[in-house]
């Protein structure tokens, strides 16, 4: 072996190893088996292993066939390098290795049915290696080439070993007739690994060459300087091969498209009330923060360790990791999230066989200490990107018991799935030592069970992550887990490279480092390495430590630094002790506010607002803490993490954004009160000297009259207008609104510790808490703040949010019997206003003011789907009977109430019902609610047992899904508001009327009686007009005679409330413009539209959308630019148009589109969109950003007939999905796909354009591939390296770039189309009929794309043909109905509703083709092999088309069907009725309404009637769907000979008998190369 082949041998051993692991079986074959290194000892050698191997060649001869051609070239690579090559691996070398490899392979393939077959298929794909292993026979043996060819057969042996793990796990049919290498995502990174090396040699080989031939001496030295750093760049590419090849992590993402029946749309959203908690946001809110912070190169040292390599090989369920507080454990558990999901999520767009979901337990969050709630999240993120898990989850949660605890969410979410399906979890949970000790062991039992179950042969497809400290390995030793697992410990040795990281990444951004390198680099470096120096000797791998020294430092200079250096805390307790008692000296910290402050954070059950905290920590409600939010953000800032929300940025000024506090609809909010600049010395109207201010404020004799009228109008409107604490106002929207929590857990438990002294360990100290007060605190406060709510209802969310659900959790936590009496009696007095005075309990409902977090939800279970805190009450009010301090009728109530749960609630009914049915007058505000949630309350009250039990139809009520009354009757509802016996005024009338309008549209007659009642009782009941008006309009449809009542409802609402937030009037006008429109009074429509307009033009943005839409529909173009225009030259008070604000609130922008183009795309239009991203990015929006990419693009590409914008926005927006947080990148699985499909279109337009203009290097052909590719594209990589494709849209297009532009030959381009169509095939063959029409579609554009116009036009006749037949039927039932002409039209009038409400004049199909928007989510299955979960039809822009009745084929309506006709055993397809329905991407009608339709050839799902297409190519469609370069094919009129050449028979029914030689001919031209 020569020199520079020194590492081939451990390179090979490495492969070796990898294989032996991955196959959990040495190589060799035992003792006295022979070394095969020719055809005919493999064969003896397989002939060899059992009587079931007799005559192999004869018994498979197609199998040996394939394995004879395959192997032929390798064995001529053995005997031509044999001495080099066996000096590497003993005698015979890797041949030898790789015979014996398919020896075990074909021994596995003998116990699974299907298995030969596959395997032969595997040796097809793999004949791309054994081709090139052939051309290497021809060249001169190098060293580079002696690399690149141990680097094939290591690849090969791999491949082998990797398709005998796939038959022995049973996972053959997933990849049984499809393509495996390359897809599977296994063989994609050993693909991955074998590219480089071949890239890399091929560099180097030039750069060697290139120093032979160069003749002059500074560039024959200059060649010698790169070949040494191309060398020293590939011995480091090796090195990571052969760590890479180490790990056989088993990534089992299976390219397959998953057949899922349709879920109801009641189940989908029974499964998101009872997944989604609180928690799913809260989590991913975590991991995003954690995210934010981590450092590259993080967690390296943890893919160092033996036993996480085996993990991620799946030969572990449970990867334990330990470490102390403070030592990393959080972000490590960050760094292997981002890692999971990078590998497994965002590979592919399909549902992997392997999905990551993970969990943050936090010990001061309720809902992040919950087991079942840690289950139902994790369920929850991975049905969010797994569709068959989905399913599986939307099925169980219609079952309260299944998911009752955490055990039964387990069981049924998870066990029961994963044993059953060939996929995989990986769930981490982060900080289980945080959780409560009796949830910490129900975790560890359900995990010691499964581990248990796994080690008795259930299947282990479920893997852990815990992350926890070191506490935890008690509890793994008390159920005997410890003696089973292997741990790994967080150490200071392990973490060092990531502590050195994190503590010189802070080091550089100390000011004073900073300063000093702008003027004494030298000198700054060397005091910089000096402090990271002893921060990182002190540390001891203990993070906190290190953060809370270099906390210290900020602000300091060099002699203040090294100071604190001098004489550091020594270990993390003391640090924490040192931050408390610099506080505790600092005199301008107020001690009780920081104690409380500390003790509510400590022990609230969620994180809190700064808002919350604010009004907490108050004593006194009405005085300011003026500088709580300035401490917290800086003598506290290492105690305490601040989670900003969006829209605010903490360090803007504010003389610079004054009206930053506004909430986002644009009213104003919380105003900050720092605008005085104290300490500007020219500040002239500030002067203390001055007597003018006192002379303001003592009132003038004269105005005594006067202000005593002012006082007694002030006492006559101070119950209408509560005064509001100028407290209040000191903080603005976004202060308010940033959440405050420690930013260690560290913190916590050293306040428990040292607020307790019976555990305390330091002196004293003046900031601390009392562990033995703090809860019976809490509850003081939390009534407290109840009380002073409803007297500032303007920020009453900060006094009643948090105290209105949880006061009775700490209520709970509190020993009634302990407490002193009159703090009991207190306790009681408070509990008896809450639940019997009607203020009390408005209180309760303020709660519920914003409804933006599941306020209604947690309500309802607290009251009535749960009775916890019911039965909390009834203990307390239990004792009040003997307290003789309460009055006889308080104690009556209190004991009614503490035997009868009805009685306990009845005053908050009766509060919900006059809430709902009494007002003050119609100026009252709370005419803005309607009281839904409130009658919604009653009904469920009024089912209430004794025991408090609710009725079992409303056990699963849920308010974000049945908010609504569509399932009440008019007498159901009226029967509530009678229980009340309250007077029955116009508002009684008003309020049932208006909710039995929202009941079915049969109780529109009852609603109107109603209402008319109302309305004369008093003649300005303008709501009541308006329920009136749109019960007739909405639910009878009488919209004539609904205008006149929404008029009257106007004129009133004018007269009365004029000037007041109920001035609504041009929102009640929208109504009769949309009536209008319906009634085809399409110039009122647009005039009305005008009006409510004009009224707000700039700040009512519905009132703009309205007018905007109208001006669509009156088709005023030139009108709808003049407006948009109108807005972007206007300022909506922030510096920003109204158009941009239109542009990034709405989704308006296609629309108006058509505007644009007919107005020559105008320049202010895109600029205002490129300045609508920015604004939306501001806001720190992610998922909104990457939707307003999306939609923004479609406006550019098809309105303003460019590229260049759309593809940059595509681009952006697809690398946004992939760099986003989990919940963004699942909610766009679907848009990836179809926006890559279009990019893909794009770049092959622009590829041929370069083409044809002779452009060099074509760019786009190389992005084109790179979407095409399945395995990395590696630049530079030439035509040496190996290319595998995606089953996508993308290797279709780049296919045809080869064949047509490139001229490649047919074995090269082809291998684009092979994956796709396979899979295809499949869809004509299986067991599934529900799926055969879209592999008809599917199969026939890939088919187009490749060239094969004959068959791609077969299988479009045949879904035509469908069309022929439904014409047929439709002829027949005409000739039935000729004899009468009234008939006629009566069949007409039910054969148009039977085709799904479809328009029949071509005026109306019109008017609908027109307003049609992009279908973004037309996703195709494979832009990376993916169909997402779009509409199993194609989805078309156009009218709404029409459709035979039956349009969509259910998997119940051919249950028991067979595939196989049973008389000739042919296949047979099931077509839907609408097969055919493909629409005219430009005028939307269908082939039977124009008699012609065209396909595109190279577009997705484009087609054209004959007029249609003449526009698309003279480009004078109204929107761009195609170019007009592209080709055609005719579809309809039906060529009856092409359905023939497919089908063998087609009977009515839609049933077609395929041609078995069609298909076989078709599978084994693309499977086999036949």
């Amino acid at each position: 072996m020569e020199a520079d082949d020194y590492d081939l041998g451990p390179f090979w051993a490495e492969a070796k190893r990898a294989y032996e692991l991955e196959c959990e079986h040495p190589i060799d074959l035992g003792s006295g088996a022979q070394d095969p290194r020719t055809l005919d000892q493999l064969l003896q050698l397989i002939e060899s292993r059992g009587s079931q191997f007799g005559a192999f060649r004869e018994k498979h001869s197609g199998l040996w066939s394939k394995l004879q051609l395959f192997a032929e070239p390798v064995v001529a690579v053995g005997e031509l390098a044999s001495a080099a090559l066996s000096t590497i691996d003993g005698f015979g070398g890797p041949v030898s290795a790789i015979f014996k490899g398919i020896t075990h392979l074909i021994s596995a393939a003998s116990r699974v049915t299907s298995a030969y077959d596959w395997i032969e298929t595997v040796f097809s794909e793999l004949q791309n290696i054994s081709d090139r292993l052939r051309s290497h026979i021809r060249t001169t043996i190098t060293s580079a080439m002696r690399r690149i060819i141990i680097a094939e057969l290591a690849f090969i042996l791999r491949i082998i070993g990797r398709a005998e793990l796939l038959i022995k796990r049973g996972r053959v049919r997933e990849f049984l007739r499809v393509a495996f290498i390359g897809n599977d995502l296994k063989t994609k990174e050993l693909l991955d690994n074998l590219n480089i090396v071949i890239a890399n040699e091929g560099r180097l080989t030039l750069a060697l060459t290139h120093e032979k031939t160069e003749q002059a001496r500074d560039l024959a030295a200059q060649s010698v300087e790169v070949g040494q750093q191309t060398s020293e760049k590939v011995d480091s590419v090796h090195e990571d091969v052969r760590s890479l090849t180490s790990l056989a992590r088993e990534n089992a993402a299976v390219v397959q498209e998953i057949k899922i029946q349709q879920i109801d749309q009641h189940l989908l959203e029974n499964m998101h009330h009872v997944l989604k908690a609180g928690a799913v946001s809260q989590t991913d809110g975590w991991y995003s923060l954690f995210k934010r912070n981590l450092l590259e190169g993080s967690g390296t040292w943890l893919q160092r360790e033996e036993f996480f390599d085996l993990w991620m090989q799946h030969h572990a369920p449970i990867l334990w990791v330990f470490g102390g507080p403070g030592a990393g454990k959080t972000m490590l558990s960050t760094w292997l999230i981002t890692m999971l999901l990078k590998q497994f999520e965002a590979k592919s767009e399909i549902g992997l066989a392997t999905h990551v979901g993970y969990f943050f337990i936090k010990e001061n969050v309720e809902d992040l200490r919950n087991p079942n709630i840690l289950f139902k999240t994790l369920a929850w993120q991975i049905q969010q990107v797994d569709p068959l898990f989905r399913r599986h989850a939307a099925t169980v949660c219609e079952f309260d018991r299944k998911t009752a605890r955490a055990e039964d969410t387990w069981e049924n979410l998870f066990l029961d799935f994963y044993q059953n399906q060939d996929r995989r979890a990986i769930l981490v949970i982060d900080g289980l030592d945080e959780a409560e000790l009796h949830t910490q062991r129900r975790i560890l039992r359900m995990m010691k069970d499964y581990v248990s179950g796994i080690r008795a042969g259930r299947p282990a497809r479920i893997q852990f992550a815990i992350f926890g400290r070191f506490t935890l390995r008690a509890e793994l030793e008390r159920i005997h887990l410890d003696r089973e697992e292997k741990i790994i410990e967080v150490s200071s040795v392990k973490n060092y490279e990531d502590m050195e990281n994190y503590i010189t990444d802070r080091v550089k951004s100390l000011t004073i480092v900073r300063k000093m390198s702008s003027r004494k680099p030298k000198e700054a470096k060397k005091f910089a390495r000096s402090v990271r120096s002893k921060v990182l000797d002190g540390a001891a791998g203990v993070f906190l430590w290190a953060q809370l020294l270099l906390d210290q430092m900020e602000g300091k200079d060099d002699r203040q630094i090294n100071q604190v250096l001098a004489k550091p805390p020594e270990n993390l307790y003391e640090m924490i002790y040192s931050v408390f008692s610099r506080i505790s000296q600092d005199d301008e910290v107020d001690k009780p506010t920081v104690n409380r402050l500390l003790s509510w954070v400590a022990f609230a059950r969620r994180p809190l607002s700064f808002g919350e905290l604010d009004v907490l920590s108050r004593s006194d409600f009405n005085a300011t803490n003026w500088f709580l939010w300035d401490h917290i953000r800086g003598k506290f800032a290492s105690i305490f993490r601040l989670r900003y929300p969006k829209y605010f940025d903490p360090d803007a000024k504010e003389d610079e954004d004054k009206d930053e506090a506004t909430t986002n609809d644009g009213q104003q909010d919380e105003q900050g009160s720092l605008a005085v600049a104290g300490d500007d010395d020219d500040n002239d109207s500030f002067n203390l000297d001055s007597s003018e201010d006192e002379a303001e404020d003592e009132p003038s004799s004269d105005n005594d009259s006067a202000s005593q009228d002012e006082e007694i109008k002030d006492e006559t409107q101070e119950d209408q207008e509560p005064k509001e604490s100028e407290a209040d106002q000191h903080y603005s929207w976004g202060q308010k609104h940033t959440i405050v929590d420690f930013s260690h857990q560290r913190f916590r438990d050293f306040l428990v510790i040292e607020g307790d002294p019976r555990t305390r360990q330091k002196p004293p100290l003046p900031v601390t808490i009392d562990v033995h007060r703090v809860e019976l605190d809490i509850v003081l406060d939390c009534f407290r703040c109840l009380r002073a709510a409803l007297d500032n209802s303007q920020y009453i969310q900060h006094y009643v949010a948090y105290p209105a659900f949880h006061v009775f959790a700490h209520l709970a936590s509190l020993n009634q019997d302990r407490l002193e009496k009159k703090t009991e009696i207190h306790i009681l007095r408070e509990l008896y206003w809450l639940m019997h005075e009607e203020k009390g309990c408005r209180t309760l409902f303020a709660a519920l003011e914003e409804r933006k977090n599941g306020e209604c939800d947690a309500f309802w279970n607290l009251w009535l789907a749960n009775n916890r805190v019911t039965s909390l009450l009834q203990r307390w009010f239990g004792k009040a009977a003997l307290l003789e301090c309460f009055k006889e009728d308080e104690r009556e109530w209190m004991s009614e109430a503490a035997s009868s749960i009805p009685k306990l609630l009845e005053p908050l009914a009766i509060t919900a019902a006059k809430m709902w049915l009494t007002k003050k007058s119609y100026k009252d505000i709370a005419y803005l609610d309607k009281s839904e949630f409130q009658v919604w309350f009653l009904k469920g009250y009024r089912t209430l047992d004794e025991r408090g039990r609710i009725a079992e139809n409303l056990t699963n009520w849920i308010p974000a899904r049945d908010l609504h009354f569509y399932r009440l009757q008019a007498a159901e509802i009226e029967g509530l508001a009678e229980w009340a016996n309250l007077e029955k005024t116009t508002h009684w009338y008003t309020g049932v009327g208006w909710i039995v309008y929202q009941s079915p549209s049969i109780n529109s007659g009852r609603a109107q009686q109603l209402l008319a009642k109302a309305i004369e009782l008093d003649p300005n009941a303008w709501v009541a007009m308006e329920a009136t008006a749109r019960s007739i309009g909405d639910d009878d449809g009488d919209y004539e005679k609904a205008i006149p009542w929404m008029e009257r409802a106007i004129k009133t609402l004018l007269e009365q409330c004029r000037g007041t937030p109920l001035e609504v009037d041009s929102y009640l006008l929208s109504h009769i413009s949309r009536w209008k429109m319906a009634l085809g009074d399409i110039a009122a429509a647009h005039d009305i539209a005008y009006e409510a307009w004009m009224k707000a033009p700039v700040t009512n943005q519905q009132a703009t959308n309205t007018y905007i839409r109208a001006l669509l529909e009156t088709k005023k173009w030139d009108r709808l630019v003049e407006v948009l225009e109108y807005l972007d030259g206007t300022d909506n008070g922030y510096g920003i148009s109204n158009l941009v604000k239109l542009f990034s609130e709405s989704s308006l922008e296609w629309d108006v589109g058509r505007a644009c183009r007919a107005n020559g795309c105008p320049s202010f239009v895109v600029n205002a969109l490129e300045l609508a991203l920015q604004d939306v990015e501001k806001s720190g929006d992610k998922s909104g950003l990457i939707s307003k990419l999306l939609r923004f693009g479609d406006f550019y590409h098809d309105f303003c007939d460019k590229n260049d914008r759309a593809i940059r926005w595509w681009e952006e927006a697809i690398v946004r999905m992939t760099d986003a947080d989990p919940e963004v990148q699942r909610e766009y699985t679907n848009k990836k796909v179809a926006y890559t499909n279009k990019l893909a279109q794009l770049y092959f337009d622009e590829a041929v354009q370069n083409f044809e203009a002779h452009v060099r290097p074509n760019d786009a052909a190389i992005r084109l591939k790179q979407l095409a590719l399945a395995v990395a594209y590696i630049p530079g990589g030439g035509e040496d390296v190996f290319a595998y494709y995606t089953p996508g849209y993308p290797s279709l297009l780049y296919g045809r770039w080869l064949r047509e532009y490139e001229k490649a030959k047919p074995s090269v381009w082809r291998e684009c189309f092979r994956a796709r169509i396979l899979e295809q095939m499949n869809g004509l063959d299986d067991n599934d009929p529900t799926n055969d029409t879209k592999a008809c579609k599917r199969l026939s554009t890939s088919l187009f794309q490749a060239n094969d116009e004959k068959r791609a036009t077969a299988l479009v006749a045949v879904l035509f043909k469908t069309l022929e037949e439904y014409i047929a039927e439709r002829k027949r039932i005409e000739i039935g109905e000729q004899g009468n002409e009234a008939a006629s039209g009566e069949g007409e009038e039910e054969e148009s509703e039977t085709a799904g409400n479809t328009v029949d004049d071509g005026e109306r199909a019109k008017e609908e083709a027109e307003g049609t928007a992009p279908a973004e989510d037309n996703t195709e299955d494979g832009a990376q092999g993916s169909e997402g979960s779009t509409s199993d039809a194609l989805e078309v822009s156009g009218p709404v088309l029409k459709r035979p009745p039956q349009t969509r084929m259910k998997s119940e309506d051919v249950e028991g069907s067979n595939e196989v006709d049973p008389e000739s055993g042919k296949p047979v397809l099931l077509l839907e009725s609408n097969a055919w329905s493909y629409a005219c991407d430009g005028c939307g009608y269908d082939a039977e309404d124009r008699g012609t339709m065209w396909f595109c050839e190279i577009c997705y799902d484009v087609a054209f009637c004959s007029e249609c297409l003449e526009k698309a190519k003279a480009m004078t469609l109204e929107v761009r769907r195609c170019n007009p370069k592209h080709c055609w094919h005719q579809v309809w009129p039906l060529d009856e000979s092409k359905v023939n050449e497919v089908a063998l028979e087609y009977t009515v029914g839609r049933k077609v008998k395929l041609r078995v030689e069609w298909l076989e001919e078709v599978r084994n031209e693309w499977l086999k190369g036949e």
